[in-house]
């Protein structure tokens, strides 16, 4: 018997339910609560699920002229992202103009003589977002950036912060720019010379509660070094070499590096390269990692820290070459949560197969190498080397690899013949990542399987802040 009582759903107050959708960030999940009734439908779309997520190149003034007069929709969204032109994603933008009449509650929190840009005016009135991405001008009026980080320094909620090459020179950030009003971040990307210098370190001093921080810096003398975050949890390290600073003594920077890490054992997640292959580590260093980007000594001399050795879950090494030695290693550690594993070199399909009894859990498998044959006695067929990613019952993503390249070099039959089998081998692959000479960037082979014919295409990869 079908009851004709209305759902739960159905009986919350409105202003309830706005401020349910309200703490909705995730456009999926948007869509679900969409489908719950018409009521639900008509407060969702398009007001919210379409005002989330802002993805925009340049020259779009109509978008920004929108989100200005129209604050009680610009409010809605989390996440903004300035686009270039070599940014291979989509733009995300709002597809149904609500409307242009201004809002009574368009207000912006800034005091100026002047008429504020739209730009501004409508950042100014995006009082959720949660997360701003500028990776360079081109074509995004670099001229407001004070105005636009002014703007940003008012929204209440900001917590990821995401710059690249936003300015060229050093002395276009002075001690006073609005920049450094902004506060209180969780998140923080900083890629370019420019924040390589000891400038930064009233940004970073005005977030002590970070979690992530991506920055490039100076080897010669990083400006993090002195800075604590005591629940820091992402360190990525990217080096800017400077010519004009020849002869410094980057092996003595390591030293600092190393006491800012090792003061940090909340670190979860490490890119690091140190300039010093021979750099000693203390025991007991970073207990907590579970992702580690480095070259091969730093790698195995971490997970060859007796203290931790069978304690420390890794979810991800990179990069390591399988030799006799790190394979007795890999055998010791604790690899019951390790999902990705980035190998340099390998001297044979055997080491591999046995990398996949040792860790059968690995979904993201790079090898650089695979699929090109040597020129030892040991030379391996397509074929062989499909049996022998079969062997990892988790894989998802094969990266940064030449299997593709020689998967490509097949004539049309042996080709489609080699992906078939590769899928059929391989039930979960959905990803071969491979470098594109042509394009001089990394490009994702995307498989896919319906009504038991298999396709595939290829995308490239962002690798703005990778």
């Amino acid at each position: 018997m079908h009851s004709n009582r209305p759902s739960i759903l159905e009986t919350i107050p409105f202003d309830l339910k706005d401020q349910i959708i309200a703490h909705l960030d995730s456009p999926k999940d948007l869509l679900s609560f969409g489908l719950a009734s018409h009521e639900w439908a008509s407060m969702i779309i398009p007001i919210h699920i379409e005002y989330r997520e802002l993805r925009i190149r340049a020259n779009r003034p109509e978008i920004w002229h929108h989100l200005a007069i129209r604050a009680d929709l610009s409010k809605n969204i989390r996440t903004v992202r300035l686009m270039t032109a070599a940014d291979p994603d989509g733009e995300r933008l709002p597809s149904t103009f609500c409307g242009t009449t201004p809002h009574k509650s368009l207000e912006n929190g800034l005091s100026r003589v002047e008429p504020i840009p739209d730009m501004v005016l409508a950042l100014s009135n995006m009082k959720s977002l949660r997360s701003f991405t500028w990776i360079g001008p081109d074509g995004h009026p670099r001229q407001l950036a004070e105005d636009i980080f002014d703007a940003l320094s008012h929204c209440p909620i900001l917590e990821e912060l995401r710059l690249g090459e936003v300015f060229t020179k050093l002395d276009e950030l002075r001690p006073d720019y609005s920049l450094y009003k902004i506060r209180n971040l969780r998140k923080l990307v900083l890629k370019s010379m420019v924040w390589a210098y000891r400038e930064v370190m009233t940004m970073l001093k005005n977030s002590p509660g970070l979690e992530e921080l991506t920055i490039s810096y100076k080897p010669s003398a990083p400006a993090f070094a002195s800075c604590r975050f005591p629940s820091l949890r992402k360190l990525h390290l990217w080096p800017e070499f400077d010519a004009s600073v020849a002869g410094d003594n980057l092996l003595s920077t390591d030293d600092t590096v190393l006491a800012f890490i090792n003061s940090h054992p909340s670190i979860q997640d490490l890119r690091w390269y140190p300039v010093d292959q021979g750099l000693p580590l203390p025991l007991g260093f970073l207990p907590s990692l579970k992702r580690i980007q480095t070259h091969h000594r730093l790698a195995t001399l971490l997970l060859r820290d007796k203290t931790l050795l069978s304690e420390r879950a890794m979810e991800s090494i990179s990069q390591i070459s399988l030799g006799f030695n790190t394979m007795q290693l890999l055998g010791m550690i604790n690899g019951s949560q390790l999902q990705e594993l980035y190998i340099w070199r390998f001297e044979n399909l055997e080491s591999i197969s046995r990398i996949a009894v040792l860790f059968p859990t690995i979904k993201v498998l790079g090898i650089p190498t695979f699929g090109i044959p040597s020129a030892s006695e040991d030379d391996y067929t397509i074929d062989d080397c499909i049996d022998c990613l079969a062997q990892f019952p988790a894989l998802e993503s094969l990266f940064d690899t030449s299997f593709w390249l020689v998967i490509q070099n097949l004539k049309e039959e042996r080709k489609l013949e080699v992906v078939k089998k590769l899928v059929s081998r391989c039930p979960r692959l959905k990803r071969i990542n491979h470098w594109s000479a042509s394009l001089r960037l990394p490009v994702d082979v995307v498989l896919a399987r319906t009504a038991g014919k298999v396709t595939w295409e290829e995308r490239v990869v962002n690798t703005a802040f990778m």
